[in-house]
């Protein structure tokens, strides 16, 4: 059953249009494409082939958790994160603008969490945002933040990680 499992899957998914060669190196162009023609040309195209799997994410308005635990890992880490359909047109000006803005503002918002953590006794170890696609799906990004967390001081650490983002939102940011 093994051996007949792997074959299928052999079979489904290791075919020329699931497929690249990629030479990087020191090399005459014309000898490799030659011995690309030579070994290669006679593979053909599946006729039928499987279909790739529906990997799409789903969108979803209410909140979804999970928790995971490991007696020997004495802390907390959580994640926040909000999905929505990725920019339908990457490829314009107001897109990259966008995404340099979100850049920036991740970049300056990590800095203050990071900072956060030498001053004085922090609630939370480690944390961080960051924005992009979800899991390399091109229609879904997602706005996250996440962390490490004291157990004593579990839900201080998400309070004051939060508290960064909505007093950036507040008051945005500035020269310093």
């Amino acid at each position: 059953r093994p051996r007949e499992e792997f074959l299928r899957f052999y079979e489904d998914w290791y075919r020329t249009d699931n497929s690249a060669l990629i030479f990087v190196g020191d090399f005459k162009k014309e000898e490799v494409e030659s011995k690309i023609k030579k070994y290669f040309a006679d593979l053909k195209r599946q006729k039928n082939p499987r279909k790739d799997p529906d990997l799409s994410i789903p969108l979803h308005k209410d909140i979804k958790t999970t928790v995971q635990s490991d007696k020997e890992f004495p802390a907390v880490i959580f994640s926040i994160s909000y999905k929505h359909e990725a920019v339908k047109n990457p490829n314009t000006y107001g897109a990259y603008k966008k995404s340099i803005e979100r850049r920036l503002i991740s970049a300056m918002l990590n800095a203050r969490i990071a900072e956060k953590t030498t001053m004085g006794n922090p609630s939370f170890i480690a944390g961080g945002v960051g924005y992009g696609q979800l899991g390399g799906f091109a229609r879904i990004d997602a706005a996250s933040l996440g962390g490490r967390m004291k157990l004593d001081r579990l839900k201080e650490g998400i309070k004051d990680l939060l508290s960064e983002i909505f007093r950036a939102k507040q008051h945005g940011f500035k020269e310093g």
